[in-house]
Order: structure tokens, then C-alpha cells, then sequence
């Protein structure tokens, strides 16, 4: 038997072929980090209150409370790519879980300000960690038709983990009172000991980072036992192609001079990195953290304004399963487009509903069709998009490197709030947002080309150049490989 099937066999055994249980398995303790991120960004919004008044807390500790989650995730992020490299995926994931583990314990048992800020510091740093590792491993595991909807099960678990944190916050408060802050924290300790538990007795090790280690033979049986044998032979014989050899450590950390040195390299940076920019600075953060605000500022009620954050929640969740169903169907391009225009819709609908007082239904409506326009776009692709489109030698780098920029503007947007709601009205701090986000959707229509079904091995710094047909195509068709694997994505969409 040839070691590739034919294109014709291939393409309709690929297509035909089901996602494993060990593969879903493996997804599935990978995406509990989702939980785990999604928990704290919906329980801070609730337990804000009751822990300024536990600790006498004024705006700015308040700011540097929830700001220093995002600001220690860039550390993370920067060490993520070569932990990842080093250690490999599974364990990188591993070390992530255990300094969530102890972040959340030293929160939950806070005896000062100090202490508290010690622990979300701890839990930030291992946040970073995760935002490279776990779109990373489950970019790598996966089959290439069924990648998009699995890396986006990150973001689908991460709304389950803000409804959660929602309802958790909702009830707490409800049923314990002041003090219940403590509780809320401690309920996020149970994420990082699944993970752990799923780590050490089920998860496979990436088979791309095998290949990269010389392991081939175990990469081979790995992928097989993920993928399926027919999309693995195709993926080894790319992997055993590659110019420079794979067990060389050096194609493991690349520099900043190497990564840019091709044009073609240089703008899936730029759409990378521009992706990654935009799905912060829109101001997603900001409507997470300070919903209770934003709502409390609007005149609605304390109970009210918790059990309106529990909603929306429910309908972000709901979209972000739309999402993980589409992207793999009409890409990622289309979906980008619409969220970035959708969302400058809502913040332009909720800061005119403050400007001129409108019944709490209009506000929370805006909320809600901004928070599913994310879900549906930004939220979810901005993994699935920096996990594909850079070639195995640059994946983990060109990752950090855009989840990098993703937590400064994480940083910069859920501790800038409050002084941007003083300085400018919060009318004025939610028109600034829409305006960004119009500013995205102009830079993904120009910038961002399309990704949908590619190999992960196709790419090298040859084919991300311009092909000469078209100069606006990303990713040139190679022979020798499915065309429906290799669609080309110009910067249009064509």
C-alpha cells in the first residue's frame, strides 16, 4: 500500500471518517481550562462588591483587582510557547492546572489585600500559560475538518464556565450574604483538579510535538489513534517533509528577525496579532467584568442586575455553540466580519439607551446582542484562527505572541474601566468601543484572510507567499494533497 492514498480516496474516506472518543476525551480536559477562565470572569462580576467592602477596597485596588488577571497572563503567555516546547503540550497543561490550583486557594483563604492580590497574580500567570497550551493541543490533535468547531469547544466551555460563575454569583449572594465572596472563589477549585486528574491518566501527548522531539514513529501511532490512519499518513509524510529537521531544537524558538523575514510570514502576523488586538479592545472585558456597573449605572436593581448577568451568560453560551456549528461551514472570515459589526451595533445601541434613559429591557438587550455577537465571532475564532494559521516551525511563537497582545489589551480594557467611565462618561467610554469595533471590521474586511479547512502541516514560509495568479492569496495550493484540505484564502475571501 503507497503511504498516501490517492486524493480521490482520501478526500472521501476523510470526509466520511468520525471524530474518536479518546479525541473528544482528550478536547474535552483540554477545554475544563475554558471553564476554569470563564468561572472567574463571571464570578468576579458578582463577588466585585461584597470583597471591596470585605477589604475597604477604593476604584483603583478595585481596577487592580480585576486588571491583574490579564496583566500576570502575559508573562504566562510569553513562558507558555517555551514550556510548550519543551515539556510538551499535556505537561504544559499539566504545570497550568497546578498554579491555577494553588491561585484559587490563596484567594479563597485571603486574610488581606495583599494576599488576595498574591493569589489572582499566581492564577493570572497560569491563565497566560493556558491561552497557548490548550488552543495549541487541541489545534493539534484534531482532524482538519472537525478543527474549528473542537478548538472552539474552548470558548463554548468558557461561557459554561461565566454562566456558571453568573449563577453562582446569583445564588451566593442570595443565600450566604456579604460573606459569600469566599465561597464563590472556591467553587473555581474544582476546574484545575479535573484537569489535573485528566492529565495524568487519559490525555495523549500532541503528536506534532512528538514529531518535532524525533519521536516519529510515536507521533505516527498517536495521530492515527486521534485522527484516523488515512488524514495521519497525509499529515507524517508533510511532517517528514519539512526543510528543516524536526528534532533540531532550534526550529523550536524562533526570533523575531526569523518569524518576519518573510512577506508572506509578515502578514499572517499581522492578521494573527490584528485578530487577537481587536477581540479585546472591542471591549468584551470590560462588558464582562462591569456588567453590574454598567447596569447599576443604568438604574437597575442589585438582584436584578445579578439576575440579568445569569441571562446573559445563557444566550452567550447559546451563541458560542452556534459558533463551534458555523465555523467550520462558512469559515472564519465571515463570522469575524459580522461580530466586529454586530458588536459596534450594540455598544452604539446601549451607550445612546444611557445617554437618553430608555426601560432596563433596552440595556439589557444591547448587553446581550453584543455579548452574542462576540460569542459567535471573536470569542471563539481567535483561538481556532492563531492555532492554524502559522506553519508547525512558528505555530507556539506566533501564538504567544498574538495571545500576548490579546492579555495587554485584556489588561488595559478591564483596568481602565472605571477611570475611562470617569473620564470620558460612561456614554462616552461605550461609543469609544463601538468605535473600535468598526475599526476591526474595516481591518479583517482589508487584512484577515480565510483559514477554513486547511492542513496544519501545508504551511511553510513558501507558501505563505503571494502566489503569482493572485496576490492576494495567503496559501498557495501544493500538489500531491486533497484540494478540499488545501482551499486557498485570499485576503477577500475568495
Amino acid at each position: 500500500m503507497p503511504l498516501v492514498p490517492s486524493t480521490s480516496d482520501t478526500e472521501e474516506e476523510q470526509e466520511h471518517e468520525p471524530v474518536k472518543w479518546i479525541t473528544l476525551a482528550c478536547v474535552s480536559f483540554a477545554g475544563l481550562v475554558g471553564v476554569l477562565l470563564g468561572y472567574d470572569m463571571g464570578i468576579v462580576s458578582a463577588a466585585l462588591n461584597p470583597i471591596q467592602h470585605s477589604f475597604s477596597l477604593s476604584s483603583g485596588q478595585a481596577e487592580a483587582f480585576v486588571g491583574c488577571l490579564s496583566l500576570f497572563a502575559l508573562p504566562g503567555c510569553l513562558v507558555g510557547s517555551g514550556l510548550a516546547e519543551m515539556a510538551g503540550r499535556r505537561r504544559g497543561i499539566s504545570v497550568a492546572a497546578a498554579l491555577f490550583l494553588v491561585g484559587n486557594i490563596l484567594m479563597t483563604a485571603a486574610w488581606s489585600f495583599m494576599s488576595l492580590m498574591i493569589g489572582r497574580a499566581l492564577a493570572g500567570f497560569a491563565m497566560g500559560l493556558s491561552y497557548i497550551l490548550a488552543p495549541l493541543y487541541v489545534a493539534e490533535i484534531s482532524p482538519s475538518k472537525h478543527r474549528g468547531r473542537l478548538t472552539t469547544l474552548l470558548e463554548v466551555l468558557s461561557n459554561v464556565g461565566i454562566l456558571l460563575g453568573y449563577f453562582s454569583g446569583w445564588a451566593c449572594d442570595s443565600f450566604f450574604g456579604p460573606q459569600s465572596w469566599r465561597l464563590m472563589l472556591g467553587l473555581g477549585i474544582a476546574p484545575p483538579v479535573c484537569i489535573l486528574l485528566g492529565a495524568c491518566f487519559l490525555m495523549l501527548e500532541s503528536p506534532r510535538w512528538l514529531a518535532t522531539q524525533g519521536r516519529m514513529q510515536e507521533a505516527e501511532e498517536v495521530l492515527s489513534s486521534l485522527v484516523g490512519l488515512i488524514e495521519a499518513r497525509v499529515a507524517m509524510t508533510k511532517l517528514q517533509s519539512q526543510d528543516q529537521p524536526l528534532g533540531n531544537s532550534r526550529s523550536n524558538f524562533i526570533n523575531f528577525h526569523e518569524l518576519l523575514s518573510s512577506g508572506g510570514l509578515r502578514r499572517c502576523m499581522l492578521a494573527g496579532v490584528g485578530v487577537a488586538f481587536f477581540s479585546q479592545a472591542t471591549g468584551c472585558e470590560a462588558v464582562l467584568y462591569y456588567s453590574g456597573v454598567i447596569l447599576e449605572h443604568a438604574g437597575v436593581g442589585r438582584q436584578s442586575t445579578l439576575l440579568a448577568t445569569v441571562a446573559i451568560g445563557f444566550v452567550k453560551t447559546i451563541a458560542v455553540i452556534a459558533s463551534g456549528v458555523l465555523v467550520d461551514r462558512i469559515g472564519r472570515r465571515p463570522l469575524l466580519m459580522m461580530s466586529s459589526g454586530c458588536m459596534s451595533f450594540a455598544m452604539a445601541m446601549l451607550s445612546i439607551s444611557i445617554w437618553r434613559p430608555c426601560p432596563a429591557l433596552v440595556e439589557v438587550t444591547a448587553l446581550c446582542i453584543f455579548v452574542v455577537a462576540f460569542s459567535l465571532g471573536f470569542g471563539p475564532i481567535v483561538y481556532v484562527y492563531n492555532a492554524e494559521i502559522y506553519p508547525q516551525q512558528w505555530r507556539s511563537f506566533g501564538l504567544a505572541i498574538a495571545m500576548g497582545i490579546c492579555r495587554v489589551m485584556s489588561a488595559a480594557v478591564s483596568s481602565s474601566f472605571l477611570s475611562l467611565s470617569k473620564g470620558l462618561g460612561i456614554v462616552g467610554a461605550l461609543t469609544l468601543y463601538s468605535v473600535i469595533a468598526l475599526l476591526g471590521f474595516i481591518f479583517i474586511f482589508l487584512v484577515v484572510p480565510e483559514t477554513k479547512g486547511i492542513l496544519l502541516e501545508e504551511g511553510t514560509a513558501d507558501s505563505y507567499e503571494p502566489t503569482s495568479a493572485n496576490k492576494q492569496t495567503y496559501f498557495s495550493v501544493q500538489p500531491g494533497l486533497p484540494r478540499k484540505a488545501m482551499a486557498p484564502a485570499s485576503a477577500f475571501g475568495a
